[in-house]
């Protein structure tokens, strides 16, 4: 039980460190964050974006996480 309170609390430091990065900020205003982990920085997340937003189609990875954008 103690490693899995460890690992959501390493998951919401790095999702917190994730959203306040000044580039996501600036360069992807139009995104959204999603929860996938596991990316390459400036790789392209390849999967389907689901959301309620149609115009969110293609994802993009900013600091290990996959962002949904337009």
């Amino acid at each position: 039980m103690a490693g899995t309170n460890k690992a959501l609390v390493c998951f919401w430091l790095a999702m917190l460190l994730a959203l306040s990065s000044e580039e996501i900020g600036r360069s992807d205003a139009s995104c959204i964050p999603a929860v996938s982990l596991g990316c390459l920085k400036d790789d392209n997340c390849r999967k389907t974006c689901l959301n309620d937003n149609g115009d969110n189609t293609s994802w993009k990875c900013r600091d290990f996480f996959c962002i949904c954008c337009r």
